[in-house]
């Protein structure tokens, strides 16, 4: 599942730049350097959260950094609006049936922030990366346990006018799980992880204004390029208005602005190649 608004994500993305900071304040420490690093980012979109937030701890002796990401309108943008000099970029489906052969066995380290809960196969994109890991290599990464969109798109998955277009398919993968935690643990385990933690962190963010939000929402609303052109603005208005449902977010009036906020349960999984 894509994103393909990049210019409009790079706008109003803070979101994930400042939860991604707070994560990595919090659990650097699991991120064992090596020398002389071969590093794969996975989910780059348009490069602004790991430019604000990741860049900053990267090693000065960093031998490659490669960028990916599904959307080739992402990794466009990004490629011309990079701050990083060494870092090259790639179109990459984390979650195919064979990676490019030139990554297998290539990195030391492989990055993911706010990408995993996008990934309808997260074992298969276990095995790739454990596959693209050199020995003793790690992955990083950060994920929702639930998207916050989820029971918007559950809900509409049921109605009769946009059940057609398959919203079930943009939900996260464990949504509908008694116990997403087992499952993302047994997906890493089966990938070939057999070392690994996965730590749980919940927190709360509040936009700006129902401007950003808005448009942040319409940035990841990752089914909307199916739905038909001359239908979009109605469906992305009824999208907007359910998600403000006070499930995941929530809508007060405060001095007389609407304040809207996201409550979140976020994965920070740490796993390494024995």
């Amino acid at each position: 599942m894509a994103m393909v608004l990049p210019e409009l994500f790079s706008k109003y993305n803070r979101l994930t730049t400042v939860v991604t900071a707070k994560q990595l304040e919090k659990f650097r420490h699991l991120i064992k350097w090596r020398k002389n690093a071969s590093v794969l980012e996975i989910g780059h979109a348009e490069g602004g959260n790991s430019q604000k937030s990741f860049f900053p701890y990267l090693p000065s002796d960093l031998k490659e950094y490669v960028a990916t990401d599904l959307s080739e309108n992402m990794i466009e943008y990004a490629s011309k609006n990079s701050t990083l000099p060494s870092v090259t970029f790639g179109q990459l489906n984390i979650a195919a049936k064979q990676v490019p052969l030139e990554y297998l066995n290539r990195f030391d380290h492989i990055f993911g922030f706010f990408v995993m809960h996008h990934v309808r196969q997260p074992r298969q994109a276990f095995r790739n990366m454990f596959d693209m890991l050199r020995k003793d290599g790690s992955i990083f990464l950060t994920f929702f346990k639930h998207i916050p969109s989820d029971a918007t798109l559950d809900r509409l998955a049921k109605h009769p006018e946009w059940k057609q277009y398959g919203p079930e398919n943009f939900i996260s993968p464990y949504y509908y799980s008694p116990n997403p935690r087992q499952q993302w643990e047994s997906d890493l385990s089966e990938a070939g992880f057999k070392c690994y933690e996965l730590f749980e962190d919940i927190g709360k963010y509040e936009y700006v204004d129902e401007n950003e939000y808005d448009n942040i929402y319409q940035c990841t609303c990752t089914i909307l390029p199916t739905i038909p052109e001359q239908e979009q603005k109605r469906f992305l208005k009824i999208y907007l208005d359910s998600t403000k449902d006070g499930k995941n977010n929530s809508v007060e009036v405060r001095d007389g602005r609407r304040i809207l906020t996201t409550n979140y349960e976020m994965f920070i999984a740490s796993a390494t190649k024995i």
